[in-house]
């Protein structure tokens, strides 16, 4: 990009802001600005047609996200180092180092939203916690390499039937598989079971969820399997001990 391809931003107050995109300084000052103002600006500026901004807005917005998300891991990581719940030396442990680097190449190759950022840092938490054995190791990196693959539409699903499991709303024995489709979607708040069905067959594969013979399924924890009640237990774990940071 050239000197007159600078992106020129002009907000409501008349405040200009000139990013050159090859001077790495002022693109790092600009990604430490709040999320609020990265998203405002490049908006505005895509609104008023400016020069160079179609070509890089998409980048600066991947980028501004990164930081962000790069950020949000690193301090939940030592909040749970000063917590006590992993230890200072993690990385030299079994799974540690591996299931570190893989998480910050998921974040800078995929962007990954909320729901499946979620999902990789409670089975991160699960693999490194203090005092965890090394089978349960194993899995839990399994299950790591498992949320990997799987789509927020699908962790929701699993989420939902494990909401459900918890209130008591399955008993064991064979149920419908179409009356667990409606359920799940009513719960998920769409409505649409085919959404639900779409999903399934992944989720079958991936063995999280209880296979379908026919039209009948296994209502036993709402269809998950003890490997899909451990991934949706490790998340809402993770969701408990991490609700004290702000």
């Amino acid at each position: 990009m050239s000197s007159d391809d600078s992106l020129i931003f002009q907000k409501k107050d008349d405040l200009e802001v000139t990013l050159r995109m090859q001077n790495a300084s002022e693109l790092s000052k600009f990604l430490d600005q709040p999320a609020i103002y990265i998203a405002e600006t490049v908006t505005g500026a895509l609104a008023e047609g400016m020069k160079g901004v179609a070509l890089s807005a998409g980048r600066l917005v991947q980028g501004a996200l990164k930081v962000h998300l790069l950020t949000q891991v690193a301090r939940e990581i030592r909040y749970f180092q000063q917590k006590g719940r992993i230890k200072e030396d993690y990385v030299e442990d079994k799974y540690g180092f591996q299931t570190w680097v893989e998480l910050l190449q998921i974040i800078d190759s995929e962007t990954p939203d909320e729901d499946k950022l979620r999902a990789l840092k409670a089975m991160f938490l699960a693999v490194n916690r203090i005092n965890t054995n090394d089978g349960d190791k194993i899995v839990n990196y399994q299950l790591f390499q498992l949320a990997k693959k799987l789509t927020s539409g699908q962790l929701l699903i699993l989420k939902a039937a494990y909401e459900l499991h918890l209130q008591g709303r399955f008993n064991p024995g064979f149920i419908n598989v179409l009356e667990w489709f409606q359920r799940i979607a009513l719960k998920l708040g769409h409505s649409i079971p085919s959404l639900i069905e779409h999903d399934d067959k992944t989720l079958v594969e991936f063995r999280l969820l209880n296979r379908v013979a026919g039209d009948s399924t296994e209502g036993m924890n709402a269809r998950l399997t003890d490997l899909g009640m451990r991934l949706c237990t490790n998340i809402a774990n993770y969701q408990l001990e991490i609700k004290d940071l702000s």
